[in-house]
């Protein structure tokens, strides 16, 4: 449902005692105003609208209606998403404006930038790989011509030609999903092709440490100083389930004291949400032997030695940096900390988040079974 009504704006009336006239579009609910060049006056402009004879005020509205139903039966013919402010540009632009898939990428791309703003920029690198995999595939293409199709074909290319896996195929197009429900928002396409796209969340297993594994790296020293300090810096997020990113950016301002107890509360660099975690006796050691300064080595660089780690302490696991947290939050949900508390210090905003972290072991099992049996 839509209607079209004109007014004569007096509150932006000049000193000659004339107003511009506009005319106010709604459609299912949503109102837009469009400026035209005429000029009336407000009363003068009133009378000629109750007006039943023919005046330059009826001709002239007249003549802006038709064109505007003119512009909705073009964009119902091209197959465009008609709201007040698509039929409002539609009218100003004087015919169809195309949308190209480069042009829209790079709007929703800066647009998404200042959405979150409050985010690491590592959120942002995620968006334009996503958008650099998607336009090098389909190329600038006319945004209303992509279809299901497309997408689905983009799919095969992610796993077959980057030799990408379930979750990260997953990742990659929910965000292309998020980039064209802004166009769809935004009016610049009818229909989100995405919407027909079968694109299920891939849930990894969640992999972790037992206690044993845990300490037979704490007692393993190698000969090599460098798998040394890897090696601490993995100990030290088992032991506080801080994030590689959260633990470099650790200084001795960071370290609270209260009752004795040190702690660390700040906001996460990736959500900037707030976690609190508790400085164990071990984790505390390691801050002071490394001056209270964990930043001095790079995330990758890390991993590659810890694969050697793993080796060396004839752990048949793929270790990672990552691992480390798991291991912190699945010990401590195996110690019987409650899973909103583990949230807090995993810097969560809620417990489902946290709750593929529980995996528990066998005496964690059968101490809740000895509460019923």
């Amino acid at each position: 449902m839509y209607n079209f009504s004109f007014i004569c704006r007096t509150s932006k009336i000049d000193k000659k005692g004339f107003a511009p006239i506009e005319i106010s579009i709604v459609i299912n609910g949503q109102r837009t105003h469009i400026s035209l060049p005429m000029k009336s006056e407000p009363i003068k402009f009133n009378k000629m609208m109750a007006s039943k004879k023919n005046n330059e005020v009826l001709e002239y509205t007249s003549s802006v209606r038709t064109k505007l139903n003119k512009c909705l039966a073009e964009m119902t013919a091209n197959d465009i998403a008609i709201t007040a402010s698509s039929l409002k540009e539609y009218f100003k632009n004087g015919g169809v404006k195309t949308y190209f898939l480069f042009d829209v990428t790079e709007e929703f791309l800066e647009y998404h930038t200042k959405k979150t703003a409050n985010c690491a920029s590592e959120v942002m690198k995620k968006y334009h790989l996503a958008m650099d995999k998607f336009k090098k595939f389909i190329g600038n293409v006319e945004l209303r011509t992509i279809t299901p199709q497309h997408i689905e074909e983009f799919k095969i290319e992610l796993k077959q030609t980057y030799k990408f896996e379930g979750s990260t195929i997953y990742h990659l197009l929910a965000r292309v999903k998020t980039m064209l429900t802004y166009a769809f928002n935004k009016a610049y396409i009818k229909v989100n092709p995405m919407m027909f796209v079968d694109n299920p969340k891939v849930t990894k297993e969640v992999e972790f440490l037992t206690n044993e594994e845990v300490a037979r790296i704490e007692k393993k020293e190698f000969d090599n100083e460098r798998l040394n300090k890897v090696r601490d810096l993995f100990l030290f997020q088992c032991y506080t389930a801080l994030s590689f990113a959260d633990m470099q950016l650790i200084t001795f301002r960071d370290i609270k004291n209260e009752d004795g107890m040190y702690y660390i509360k700040k906001q996460r660099q990736k959500t900037k949400i707030d976690f609190f975690t508790v400085l164990t006796p071990k984790a505390m050691e390691i801050l002071k032997k490394y001056n209270f300064n964990l930043n001095f080595i790079s995330n990758q660089s890390c991993n590659a030695y810890l694969k050697e780690i793993a080796d060396l302490c004839h752990i048949n696991k793929q270790l990672h940096t990552h691992i480390a947290r798991h291991t912190a939050a699945t010990r401590l949900l195996n110690e019987g900390f409650r899973i909103e508390i583990v949230a807090k210090i995993l810097g969560h905003t809620n417990t489902k988040q946290t709750a593929h972290y529980a995996k528990l072991i066998d005496k964690t099992v059968l101490n809740e079974f000895k509460k019923i049996v």
